[in-house]
């Protein structure tokens, strides 16, 4: 079963554009009708010289994020090396001042 449904959409200085899509249950007529998605406009098939160019960008996007994940998690690394590890001048004052504390002399 198909339908159609139309209608008029909008009245703009006199013309009139109807809307009409067609909705189906037959999965084999949704699925002929469904557009290819492409990076390229008007379904032109893209050089070779086109696609090596966007190979590179691609690459090159890929490397950026690489450096990125890899200066944040040596930051972060760094940040939970500080304040966590048990040789960290923070944890070194800590024992220190837990020290002083138990034996005030």
């Amino acid at each position: 079963a198909v339908w159609v449904l139309g209608g008029p959409t909008s009245v703009l200085g006199g013309t009139t554009s109807v809307l009409r899509r067609t909705f189906s249950l037959d999965s084999s007529l949704r699925n002929s009708n469904k557009p290819s998605v492409s990076r390229h406009q008007g379904g032109i098939r893209p050089s070779t010289a086109q696609k090596v160019k966007e190979a590179g960008k691609d690459f090159t996007y890929l490397i950026v994020i690489l450096i990125g994940l890899g200066v944040t998690g040596g930051l972060l690394y760094a940040v939970f090396h500080e304040l966590l590890s048990t040789s960290s001048p923070n944890t070194v004052y800590g024992k220190a001042f837990d020290r002083v504390k138990a034996h005030p002399e």
